[in-house]
């Protein structure tokens, strides 16, 4: 479990620099599902809320 969240942890923190530095592409608009045990990974589109005010607009 601990490795997990070690994991998980980096890659958020890829994503982060990522948008910051404006360097790859980042998963704006997908989520990634990754599935620790099996060791595989996949993303799936996630479209705006019409109602949020952050993002109804993107």
């Amino acid at each position: 479990v601990g490795a997990l969240a070690g994991v998980v942890g980096s890659m958020a923190a890829l994503e982060a620099i990522k948008l910051i530095t404006g360097a790859g592409d980042p998963f704006s608009g997908r989520l990634l599902l990754y599935d620790g045990l099996a060791g595989t990974a996949r993303t799936v589109r996630v479209a705006p809320d019409p109602d949020c005010p952050d993002c109804g607009g993107a």
